[in-house]
């Protein structure tokens, strides 16, 4: 079982999410201009794309942004929101149970809904724990 970076791996994942993209890329486009409709800068707007892969916190965000609401109910309200990742990672887990840390780590950077839709088979068909790491992290890197 190798639990090393598969670059073949990876770009596979690249590749297997481009298809995603058709519908990704409108999304971000119009949370970015919700956004700066609600009173973010162009750069703030850019930068919650950039830390949040959650398309529906960015939506609760830009809501509570607009209607003038504290920042902790808007950062409760995205947490809420995004708690279905925690399920997600449970599935996840003993599939990378055996990767360190900083795998493991790195990989919950780009757990998005797409890529554990996409990864999840692959997981299951194969016990190269290495290859499905390196393909998760290109699924979620072009997300």
């Amino acid at each position: 079982m190798r639990k090393s970076f598969s670059p073949a791996a990876f770009f596979e994942g690249c590749r297997d999410s481009l298809p995603m993209l058709i519908g990704i890329i409108p999304f971000g486009i119009v949370c970015g201009i919700g956004a700066v409709a609600a009173g973010a800068s162009p750069v703030a707007s850019l930068a919650m794309s950039m830390i949040m892969f959650s398309g529906a916190a960015q939506i609760v965000a830009t809501q509570l942004l607009a209607s003038g609401a504290p920042f902790a109910v808007i950062l409760l309200s995205c947490l809420v929101v995004s708690l279905r990742l925690l399920m997600y990672s449970a599935a996840m887990a003993p599939y990378l149970r055996t990767l360190d840390h900083r795998w493991r780590s790195l990989l919950a950077f780009v757990l998005t809904d797409q890529a554990f839709a996409g990864t999840l088979q692959r997981f299951r068909d194969s016990d190269d724990v290495g290859a499905n790491a390196s393909y998760f992290l290109g699924s979620g890197a072009m997300l």
